[in-house]
């Protein structure tokens, strides 16, 4: 038989050529990271992200030139970057999503299993650098199960211990965070009633009794010179916020508020 003279050195080079694969790298901390002690930074997850992907050049790899980022927690899907991820894999521009692990891509189960499918419905995949298995493999799908199953219990058990704290620094009568509110100053962790803003308060608290209008209220408040809590900014360098005129959902706020109302 003659020998196929259509297949040629081209042909034969352009069988074993690999597939290009487009890899998307995916990043994402947050405070939730830090609390749990786990906390990297994006730059050190892309460093291990670009790596992974650097060893699988010979078999098509390429890094998509756009990385995607969060600065979020994992349990929710409201998250840009991960919107922007999704809609480069529907557009067909993305066959793989590289992240550190699991849990950087979602921290809920039924999230990670619906973005998985979402993945798989578009021709891509997920690969999280750190997971104990191959995500190719039927073990290696189980274990990223697994890993999504742990991070949302982690989630949640980080979640029931900080409500937990706060609940606890509240029945003691500490301050757990924010500005602090007009009619108090803040002294070892503990709200000291600040005589001078107290009267403004119970002003206000009388006026509305008189005449429940916030419009005529704020009006009334601005005009005699009142102002909002004036307080010193968390950088702690001198800077000073608040002071601003009162207005309809400010006194709303506050005539609502249950360290003036005592539920």
């Amino acid at each position: 038989m003659a020998p196929d003279m259509r297949t040629g050195v081209a042909g034969a080079e352009k069988a074993v050529t690999p597939t290009t694969i487009c890899a998307a790298i995916y990043v994402r901390a947050s405070t939730e990271d830090q609390v749990n002690g786990q906390f990297t930074t994006l730059a050190a997850q892309e460093s291990y992200c670009r790596d992974y992907i650097k060893i699988r050049v010979q078999q098509g790899w390429q890094v998509y030139p756009e990385v995607f980022s969060d600065e979020k927690s994992g349990g929710t899907m409201d998250r840009s970057g991960l919107h922007h991820l999704m809609a480069a894999v529907e557009a067909g521009k993305v066959q793989a999503v590289v992240a550190k692990a699991s849990d950087r891509l979602s921290r809920d189960m039924l999230d990670g299993l619906m973005l998985r499918k979402f993945l798989a419905e578009h021709g891509a995949k997920f690969y999280g650098v750190m997971d104990p298995a191959d995500s190719e493999t039927p073990a290696g799908e189980f274990m990223q199960n697994v890993i999504m199953g742990m991070a949302q219990w982690e989630r949640k058990t980080i979640a029931k211990r900080t409500k937990d704290k706060l609940s606890a620094m509240r029945k003691n009568g500490l301050w757990t965070g924010s500005p602090v509110i007009l009619g108090y100053d803040l002294t070892d962790k503990a709200l000291v009633v600040n005589e001078a803003e107290a009267a403004l308060i119970r002003l206000i608290f009388e006026r509305y009794l008189q005449d429940p209008s916030l419009r005529r209220l704020a009006e009334y408040l601005n005009a005699q010179g009142h102002r909002t809590k004036r307080y010193e900014a968390r950088s702690g360098k001198g800077v000073r916020k608040g002071g601003k005129l009162f207005t309809r959902p400010i006194l709303h706020y506050l005539l609502t508020n249950v360290h003036y109302t005592g539920r």
